[in-house]
């Protein structure tokens, strides 16, 4: 009788540390990654699945300018940003979100 006692704490054991092994696993997945388009000047459009930014990679701006970055959304028009940057500057600026899908993110420099 010990011997089934023991059994099922030890079965019982390695479901608790099944269950709580995945529960870890799922509260240290990373962030959805963004997807980058062209780069311009160390700036860009990166996209997500409907949302969407215009950023500069850590060196900031390479040239004074406007940066103007529109998004390809499906089925619906396609928004755009007109973003004045200074040489080095390395702000993220939100995008207007697309309602279904961003499928690319085209920038410019003026």
């Amino acid at each position: 009788m010990t011997r089934g006692i023991v059994n099922r704490t030890l079965a019982a054991k390695i479901a608790l540390t099944v269950v709580l092994g995945a529960g870890a696993g799922l509260a240290v997945a990373p962030m959805a990654s963004a997807t980058n388009g062209n780069t311009v000047h160390n700036c860009r459009g990166q996209y997500f699945t409907t949302s969407w930014q215009q950023a500069c990679t850590t060196a900031g701006a390479g040239a004074t300018g406007q940066y103007i970055s529109k998004a390809a959304c499906d089925y619906e028009g396609d928004p755009s940003m007109n973003i004045w940057r200074y040489q080095g500057d390395r702000a993220v600026v939100p995008g207007n979100d697309c309602t279904f899908k961003v499928t690319y993110v085209d920038t410019v420099f003026r």
